[in-house]
């Protein structure tokens, strides 16, 4: 992914492709457009106890006691940009099942962004961390994925697998990021600073968190669990 990334880097004649220097303007569009999303997801949210199961309510409750403090979180979110980072077109909708194995290589496939979004946002200059992110929130789903099905007849099992399934997603994700800072590194779009990296990963992480929600409130209400735990874990990391 980080080839990927370093190529749509590459200096270009084509205006659509040529790199551009983020801007304390496209920092505030990106987090004014995060908060509105934030805005929706929670509303959402507040009115959909009625089609949840027990259990699930309890999470959604916890999260929705968060959201002033998540608000304050996107509200508050600054970059400095001294650095010089780049922004550039990204893959847009970036998640395991977009990547194919064959030959001792990976493919990525289907470059047309989140089918949810307007087509002038897929097409927009970006952050490619927003791909890392998916790729994080993709891992976090195969997870959860894995207790589901492990414990389809026997719902109990969830709760003694979670930590097994969560110690695989952390080393996942470590060996992921290894891989990716190491290949990306010197790459204009990725922030040099790693407190800088961290804070911007972790507001796509967020952003593409939101958006798990709003989807799976619309289409399989059953796997809102995965993208609410994901936001509490984040919110507990970053406190630690």
């Amino acid at each position: 992914m980080a080839e990927l990334h370093r190529a749509f880097a590459i200096e270009s004649d084509d205006p659509a492709f040529q790199p551009e220097p983020v801007t304390e303007s496209d920092v505030e569009c990106w987090k004014h457009q995060i908060h509105a999303e934030a805005e929706t997801t929670f509303g959402l949210l507040a009115n959909s106890e009625s089609m949840l199961a027990p259990e699930q309510r309890v999470r959604v409750q916890k999260l929705l006691a968060l959201r002033d403090h998540i608000m304050n979180l996107i509200t508050g979110f600054e970059l400095r940009l001294n650095a010089g980072i780049s922004k550039t077109r990204f893959h847009g909708d970036l998640h395991l099942g977009q990547v194919l194995v064959a030959d001792r290589d990976f493919y990525i496939i289907d470059f047309e962004g989140e089918p949810a979004r307007p087509f002038a946002q897929r097409r927009a200059k970006h952050s490619p961390l927003r791909d890392v992110a998916g790729i994080l929130r993709s891992l976090n789903y195969a997870a959860w994925a894995a207790l589901f099905e492990a414990s389809r007849d026997e719902p109990e099992r969830i709760s003694l697998l979670q930590k097994p399934a969560r110690d695989w997603e952390v080393r996942a994700s470590r060996s992921f990021m290894h891989g990716y800072r190491k290949a990306i590194q010197g790459c204009s779009s990725c922030p040099t600073d790693p407190g800088i990296f961290a804070r911007l990963l972790n507001l796509f992480v967020l952003e593409k968190a939101l958006y798990e929600i709003r989807y799976e409130l619309a289409n399989q209400p059953s796997w809102l669990r995965i993208p609410v735990e994901g936001i509490l874990t984040l919110l507990t990391e970053r406190s630690t």
